[in-house]
């Protein structure tokens, strides 16, 4: 029995794997600072959003909502891995001088 893909997107269980893989995404582009990669994924929510807008398939305050929350969300989680990437970058520089210093 072959599945329709529209039937693989209704399965919660993929949507929330899905969310979940696009969410740790945007925490590696954050820490491997990737700034426009970072950008592109909620710049494609807000694009997305607009033209559910503009179609009128947005009909109640939830579903505004929701659309904040995801935008808001993506953006969470690379400013993230941003600040992980910041501080472990920091402690290399540390261990750099450490070592400078000792070798001195």
């Amino acid at each position: 029995m072959k599945e329709n893909i529209m039937d693989l997107f209704n399965n919660r269980i993929v949507l929330i794997i899905i969310g979940f893989g696009i969410l740790y995404l945007q925490k590696y582009f954050g820490k491997k600072d990737y700034k426009i990669l970072g950008a592109i994924l909620p710049l494609i929510f807000l694009i997305i959003s607009i033209l559910f807008i503009l179609n009128g398939q947005i009909k109640t305050l939830w579903d505004v909502f929701m659309i904040f929350l995801s935008i808001f969300m993506a953006l969470g989680s690379w400013l993230v891995g941003y600040e992980s990437g910041k501080e472990k970058q920091a402690k290399e520089l540390e261990k750099m001088k450490a070592k400078d210093y000792i070798n001195k």
